[in-house]
């Protein structure tokens, strides 16, 4: 395979990149935790405190729901039984457990990325993959369909998001065991793992499955070509796919998942239904990351492809791609991608003949997130190496340049409130409305991108686009920081009114009137009858025999950005 030679950047230039990318992702992940201690109890967080306290303890709730119909999903037993147990920390584990999940994510992400470096020869350093690590976890949670729910709502992190950060670790673990035999009780250890973290939701069943389904297929292609790795890797995958199918099987036979699917859904569509349900709901999805957040995942694309570039630039000699080679990673990474989307809208297909719920999405935006990353990278590892002879080398610039060009253009062009959403129709009405307009950022990207090339620096070229796109995380952080008064009023407000219904149930009151929250992101608050379902739950866990919530609401949106 051809070898090509760039011309080199300081290895201190090198890292100051790297460090930059790396700060600026972490940035909104720690106002991200800052966030996360304004978290209260809301909604399904009543119900299951208070069945803890009839039942006596966590494992025995767990135990009484399963069986049992409970005013909520009590045949996903991890969430019952960790719910109960982070219930048993005390008041704080509430707003002390979205930072605790960050803080569990960034480590498993860093690992299996550190593991995968080693196992696969990649030749990334430490400093690369904990960037790549950071800017996977951040722009996840950035772009979740609804943060709130999934972050600062703890029935809701635990359903979705621990799943998530329980697949990650277990990647991580296969992926160190990569080259090496795995015993029978690493095995077991692996397949218990597979079990608990599908056993938070029936999405993090059948998406794990589907992922370790696509590994074992993997390793069963290489073990056909007798590669080590798979060899490896074969029986751990199968270990991983068996909890997961395990967890499929405790959620799917649990006599009060029966009960609650019968009361509460409608009766599944047929297979071929749902089959065509789930696929066209995951190409709605991939079309809505495209039509909805574009300039975030462009920037994320384009900030990827400098760093691949940047990094395989330095090496001299710099290994070539082939073309052929190129396009077949992207069209692969691209079909597992699209069929872990078919596995994450699969279950909503069959529960509720529909496209999921908001909440349910984290896991689709986890893999678009990854799979935008991976072309990123691999697009500019392959412009490093000159597509084999054909010295495409030197024409990265002209074709990072434009995309960063019309990414600065757009962060400067909608309103500040729409950085994520609806950005593209905005700035497509406005290229329509405005061709001259248009045509000249495009003519000062390529210009940018044909001065660079002619020069003949495009490592010098992907620093300075680099920086460009490194614009995205600081935009993020600045979201995440105009929405923190809104979240620290609901949290004071929340403490007022828990410690009013708390003195008025210690002087002796039974039937408690207090002021409304307003619903947040979606998720129920108390409503002013006292017979709603959530209601019900708060008297349970109060103690009381009923409570109501009336206007005027307490907590007034200040929203500063707006």
């Amino acid at each position: 395979m051809a070898e090509i030679r760039h011309p080199l950047l300081g290895r201190q230039a090198h890292r100051a990149v790297l460090w930059a990318a790396l700060l600026a992702f972490l940035l909104p992940l720690a106002l991200y935790i800052v966030t996360g201690t304004n978290a209260r109890f809301i909604q399904d967080d009543y119900c299951y405190a208070a069945h803890l306290r009839s039942s006596g303890s966590p494992f025995a709730a767990a135990w009484q729901a399963y069986f049992n119909l409970v005013p909520f999903s009590g045949n996903r037993l991890a969430l019952t039984l960790f719910s109960d147990l982070a219930e048993l920390a005390g008041p704080l584990n509430v707003p002390l457990l979205p930072g605790l999940m960050i803080l569990l994510w960034l480590p498993g992400a860093l690992l299996l990325l550190h593991w995968l470096n080693r196992a696969l020869g990649w030749g990334l350093s430490a400093l690369e993959c904990a960037a790549a690590a950071a800017a996977l976890v951040s722009m996840t949670l950035y772009l979740a369909p609804n943060r709130v729910q999934v972050l600062y709502w703890r029935i809701g992190m635990f359903t979705y998001l621990a799943p998530l950060v329980g697949c990650f670790w277990l990647l991580a673990w296969l992926a160190a065991r990569l080259g090496k035999r795995t015993g029978p009780l690493g095995l077991a250890g692996m397949a218990l793992g597979a079990f608990i973290a599908g056993s938070f939701s029936e999405t993090a069943a059948v998406f794990e499955g589907g992922l370790f389904g696509l590994i074992l297929l993997a390793a069963f292609i290489g073990l056909r070509r007798q590669q080590a790795l798979a060899q490896s890797a074969f029986r751990p995958a199968w270990a991983l796919l068996l909890g997961s199918l395990f967890a499929m099987a405790g959620l799917i036979l649990s006599p009060s998942g029966r009960l609650r699917q019968a009361a509460q859904f409608p009766i599944p569509p047929p297979p071929f239904e749902i089959l065509q349900i789930s696929l066209e709901s995951a190409r709605f999805f991939a079309v809505h990351t495209l039509y909805r957040v574009t300039l975030p995942t462009l920037a994320l694309a384009g900030l990827a492809a400098c760093l691949g570039f940047f990094a395989y630039a330095q090496r001299t000699p710099a290994k070539a791609v082939s073309l052929p080679r190129y396009l077949a990673g992207l069209l692969g990474g691209a079909a597992a991608a699209f069929f872990l989307l078919v596995c994450v809208t699969a279950p909503s297909a069959y529960a509720e003949a529909t496209y999921p719920e908001a909440r349910v999405l984290v896991f689709a935006r986890a893999v678009m997130v990854a799979f935008t990353l991976w072309a990123g990278w691999w697009s500019g590892r392959s412009l490093a190496g000159g597509f084999g002879r054909l010295g495409f080398e030197h024409f990265f610039a002209l074709a990072a340049a434009p995309a960063a060009a019309i990414f600065a253009f757009g962060l400067l062009g909608v309103r500040p409130g729409t950085y994520l959403e609806p950005v593209y129709p905005e700035l497509r009405a406005y290229l329509l409305a405005h061709p001259l307009a248009s045509a000249a950022v495009l003519f000062l990207g390529l210009a940018i991108g044909a001065l660079a090339a002619f020069r003949k620096r495009p490592a010098w070229a992907a620093l300075a686009l680099a920086a460009v796109f490194l614009l995205q995380p600081l935009f993020a952080a600045r979201t995440a920081l105009y929405e923190l008064p809104d979240y620290s009023l609901r949290a004071q407000m929340w403490d007022l009114r828990d410690a009013q219904i708390r003195s008025l149930q210690a002087a002796g009151q039974r039937q408690v009137t207090v002021q409304a929250l307003d619903s947040w992101a979606a998720i129920t608050e108390l409503q002013a009858s006292p017979g709603h379902w959530v209601n019900h739950c708060a008297a349970d866990y109060y103690q009381l025999e009923s409570i109501r919530a009336v206007e005027p609401v307490l907590n007034p949106p200040i929203h500063p950005l707006k």
